[in-house]
């Protein structure tokens, strides 16, 4: 019943306790992301029709 309470684990192929870093690619596509939906908030926000 507490299973839900633990955080999310990305499954990386084996079933290790070893820390997965993350990429530059990872990091841009987070920030192109980002900036897409700060510019829907701000045409949104100019312009709701």
């Amino acid at each position: 019943m507490a299973n839900f309470l633990q955080p999310p684990r990305l499954p990386i192929g084996e079933e290790t306790e070893e820390e997965r870093r993350i990429t530059w690619l990872e990091l841009f596509y987070d920030l192109v992301f980002v900036v897409a939906v700060s510019q829907l908030a701000h045409n949104l926000h100019d312009d709701v029709t």
